[in-house]
């Protein structure tokens, strides 16, 4: 009779919850949440690339606040990005698309480039709102306040951007 050691003995049937091979999610998002996500991640790289194509006609014009502001804005648009795209890794996964590229306008104003900031900051804002509205309605407290924290930044961004217009 053949005898084996009962702690040696390999069961055929793995029990999932003790297998490496695969990382788990234990937490998914709807599609059209992640979708938003990544949108908004894309948002926030293509308005980075406007806001160094603003640097360059601010430059130009010799407005070194502007460029400045400009270049601040930059950066912190590519923080939101990257916060955006790590929630969106940690999801599912990210959608990234290619980014539209401005017209080249050799007569720009700081008027035309404090409106050209100011609709990109809208533009950014408006898409914030809805992704906290379908995250408040997933009912996950912990993305939501990772994206209202998010979205009240882009409204002091805004408002930024609205008095900067206004004072032309």
């Amino acid at each position: 009779m053949d005898c084996k050691d009962a702690s040696t003995q390999i069961t055929e049937e793995a029990d999932e919850s003790t297998q490496t091979d695969q990382p788990r999610n234990p937490y998914t998002l709807p599609d059209h949440i992640n979708t938003m996500i990544s949108v908004s991640c894309n948002m926030y790289l293509h308005a980075a690339y406007w806001f160094t194509w603003l640097q360059i006609q601010l430059r130009i014009l010799q407005l070194p606040n502007l460029v400045l502001h400009t270049s601040n804005r930059e950066a912190q648009c590519r923080k939101v990005a990257g916060k955006l795209l790590s929630e969106s890794v940690f999801f599912g996964q990210p959608l990234l698309a290619d980014i539209h590229q401005p017209e080249v306008n050799h007569d720009s104003t700081e008027h035309h480039c404090l409106q050209t900031i100011h609709q990109l900051e809208v533009w950014l804002l408006q898409y914030m709102k809805k992704l906290y509205k379908e995250v408040d309605s997933l009912g996950d407290p912990d993305l939501l306040e990772r994206i209202s924290r998010l979205l009240f930044q882009q409204e002091v961004a805004v408002n930024y951007a609205a008095m900067s217009a206004d004072s032309l």
